[in-house]
């Protein structure tokens, strides 16, 4: 949602925290209250949510609207998120590299709940652990090391897109 309004907006309107526009959270919200609408099943949600004010306004307008949200923070120590941004072409000097320290005070501190660390965890652990949280239950990684989506909507970009086309 957040790279798609990116290319919309003027340079002036432009910034680097895609959700520092309550524009960027006001979609995230209707696109997500209509998934959850039309899909029967959990609906996964991968994104940075750091700020109280945002969780506020996306968690908490989502479950004011009548959507069950189960939120995860998924946390590790700086180095290993600094590890990880370089094996994701990130340099020190990226958005998220710039705020790991912010992020991490900030998910270590309410209304963020469910921290999960992830240190030393590999992701088919930390998809076990939220499926278990969260009562759900998930097959048997597959041999390219992922878990089957049947009956999980994961929020695409191609949504988001559609969503904001309609809006402009």
């Amino acid at each position: 949602g957040g790279l798609s309004l990116r290319r919309v907006q003027t340079r002036p309107q432009r910034t680097w925290d895609f959700q520092a526009g309550p524009l960027v959270r006001g979609i995230t919200c209707a696109v997500l209250r209509e998934v959850a609408r039309r899909h029967p099943g959990p609906v996964l949600v991968p994104m940075t949510l750091w700020r109280p004010q945002y969780y506020d306004e996306l968690i908490g307008g989502l479950r004011r609207a009548g959507v069950r949200v189960d939120h995860y923070a998924l946390v590790a120590s700086p180095a290993t998120l600094r590890r990880r941004l370089t094996l994701r072409a990130e340099g020190p000097r990226s958005w998220a590299a710039r705020h790991i320290v912010p992020c991490l005070k900030a998910l270590y501190a309410p209304p963020f709940e469910g921290r999960i660390k992830t240190d030393n965890l590999p992701i088919p652990l930390v998809a076990t652990h939220i499926a278990a949280q969260s009562g759900l239950s998930i097959e048997p990684a597959q041999p390219g090391g992922g878990y089957p989506t049947r009956g999980v909507a994961v929020t695409a970009e191609t949504a988001a897109k559609d969503f904001i086309r309609r809006l402009i």
